[in-house]
């Protein structure tokens, strides 16, 4: 009789009978769970500020800079482990936020700078697409909320309504509806 002392390679899986191809999976493996949780961070920092910025909004009308460009700051930190956008699509995202202080400007302010710092720094997160999804979302959002006060007479048109609420509504729609 004669005992065995090991394994045979034959009756190991394949990726164990080979190390370098274990260590490939491995690698790969691990490469996709941290390019997964730089989207996750990025998506939690978002949601984050613009909560924050949403009390702000409602309480006080006013966005505080500093908190929006910590959340830059943390994006920032993000952006070299995501690689799903280039940074093509992440300057496009900042150009809506420019867009719209670009109108805020035209309008003498009747549309929030802050808001449009807000979209510079949800576009360096999400992208042109992500961040137009993002923006024409909270406007329809905005929209049908006016409508709403107009015709229960609860404001007039004259009467503003913070946004960044609506933004916060509409990341939080994305998120669990991401394909409607």
């Amino acid at each position: 009789m004669e005992i065995k002392v090991g394994y045979d390679s034959n009756s190991l899986p394949s990726y164990l009978a080979d190390p370098l191809q274990m260590m490939w999976k491995l690698r790969i493996f691990l490469t996709e769970m941290r390019l997964k949780m730089a989207e996750t961070g990025m998506k939690i920092i978002i949601g984050v500020l613009l909560l924050l910025c949403s009390i702000q909004d409602v309480r006080r009308k006013k966005l505080s800079l500093w908190v929006i460009l910590t959340g830059a700051v943390l994006i920032g930190i993000c952006m070299p482990f995501s690689t799903s956008l280039s940074l093509l699509d992440r300057f496009g995202g900042v150009i809506v936020g420019v867009g719209v202080i670009g109108i805020s400007l035209l309008t003498g302010g009747k549309i929030g700078m802050g808001d449009g710092l807000l979209l510079c720094v949800t576009g360096i997160g999400l992208g042109f697409w992500g961040n137009m999804e993002l923006f024409a979302a909270a406007l329809a959002a905005a929209a049908v909320v006016s409508i709403l006060l107009l015709v229960f007479r609860l404001a007039n048109r004259k009467k503003s309504i913070p946004f960044v609420p609506f933004l916060l509504f509409s990341f939080l729609s994305i998120l669990v509806f991401p394909r409607l």
